[in-house]
């Protein structure tokens, strides 16, 4: 059987299609322009297509098609939104879980989750309202819906626990945290926000709840540092997910590691102009002095502080986007203090927590070798130096400089700490207020 060239068969499939066509436009003669005006125009509009655009114009639909379902697929794959709502929803209508924003979630609806993020490998999960960043508990391995928001996540205390033994588990975790020091003001705070329904005593959903959320550090030290004003605000909880304020910016800048990127510093294009950053810097360099004093608590160590985890807010006030691994004293102690060591390189628990190393002993001192504010003055280096004003660049320069070379080999450190942040402080401040 013979079969028609293509170019006949495309001939054909149009004079079929237009003959179709040309007869609707006179069945329709008798509506009037007001109901029948658009589908008309529509009509005569295909009528003039020839067979080939329908093909194509059919395969452009298909493929939107399957290209929107494979996007709304990934979507929900990645963010288990309507998953994880039913499950965590399931421990609150059991009594295993509570927290001011179960009811809103679970019961209002006042609570919207709308997009997600992941980190790379994926152990991190972080939803998103219109106004807040649901945060979620200590998670190890990829992340799974299913597996974080399992009841064994909220096995203490056991049923059958009294309030003396659950206030002797939380002293013992206060003692780990801070070592022997007056923690009477952090317990209270603990208790205060773990009586959800303002009752005077804690009952058992309300105990597990606070003492899950009391083992991610970062949830730990938002409660520590809570009247700072340079740390996202906790806007409530249920169970071990937790709600803080959205911020818009969400890093100081990009570094760009090698390439003409580098060559062009691109990594700074964009940014806000100089004054808006060094308002910046100076809310970053309160932060630093706020947590090596921090008073009561001791102090507080930087171990992982970039650029990336550094935010700031449409006023340019600075938000600590990070706080995993803002150790305090005696958690850096008890993690490297005693270490059999040969040299100081043995003695590293991050690139910028790091201590020295006691030959006599070959043990892990409990002495940093750089202080945070060295860390932060080597950012600041790169975020504020490169078109500060001429008037005052070498005087920048020479205080960041003398900042970034801070260790505990310097002659009078802590002197000299308090020195270089009160200095380059009051420098910026100037030209900002000018």
């Amino acid at each position: 059987m013979k079969t028609l060239p293509i170019r006949t068969s495309a001939f054909l499939c149009g004079q079929i299609i237009r003959m179709f066509l040309r007869k609707i436009p006179q069945a329709l003669k008798a509506c009037t322009n007001a109901v029948c005006g658009v589908p008309i125009a529509v009509i005569l509009f295909f009528s003039h297509l020839k067979c080939r655009h329908f093909i194509i114009l059919g395969l452009a639909v298909i493929g939107a098609m399957v290209l929107t379902i494979i996007a709304i697929e990934h979507y929900y794959d990645n963010c288990q939104i309507h998953s994880f709502k039913r499950h965590m929803c399931s421990l609150y209508d059991r009594n295993i879980i509570t927290g001011p924003l179960c009811p809103k979630l679970c019961k209002t609806g006042e609570i919207q989750i709308k997009t997600c993020e992941t980190d790379k490998d994926k152990s991190k999960m972080v939803y998103f309202t219109d106004r807040y960043a649901l945060r979620l508990g200590k998670w190890s391995g990829e992340f799974q819906v299913e597996r974080y928001a399992s009841p064994s996540r909220f096995e203490t205390p056991k049923q059958g626990t009294s309030m003396e033994e659950f206030r002797s588990l939380l002293g013992d975790f206060l003692l780990a945290q801070f070592g022997k020091m007056d923690q009477s003001k952090i317990y209270r705070k603990i208790i205060q926000l773990a009586d959800v329904n303002n009752d005077g005593k804690l009952s058992l959903s309300e105990a597990k709840t606070i003492w899950s959320l009391l083992q991610n550090n970062e949830f730990f030290l938002l409660i520590i540092l809570s009247d700072s004003a340079h740390v996202p605000k906790v806007n409530g909880f249920c169970g071990d997910m937790y709600a803080i304020e959205k911020i818009p910016n969400t890093y100081l800048y990009l570094r760009s590691k090698s390439g003409l990127m580098s060559v062009l510093r691109s990594d700074l294009w964009g940014l806000p102009d100089w004054k808006k950053r060094a308002k910046i810097a100076v809310g970053l360099l309160e932060f630093a002095l706020e947590v090596y004093q921090h008073g009561p608590d001791g102090s507080f160590y930087m171990c992982d502080t970039q650029p990336e985890n550094i935010g700031y807010t449409k006023q340019f006030d600075v938000r600590i986007q990070d706080l995993s691994l803002l150790l305090s004293n005696a958690t850096l102690h008890k993690l490297l203090r005693g270490h059999f060591c040969s040299k100081d390189e043995e003695c590293i628990y991050t690139e910028q927590c790091k201590t020295t190393c006691n030959l006599g002993i070959h043990r892990c001192t409990g002495d940093l070798i750089r202080p945070s504010l060295s860390v932060v003055c080597e950012i600041l280096n790169d975020y504020i130096l490169s078109d500060t004003p001429s008037g005052i660049q070498g005087e920048v320069q020479r205080l960041l400089e003398r900042c970034t070379a801070l260790n505990v080999y310097s002659k009078n450190m802590h002197m000299e700490h308090s020195l270089i942040l009160n200095d380059l402080k009051s420098l910026l401040w100037k030209q900002i207020s000018s």
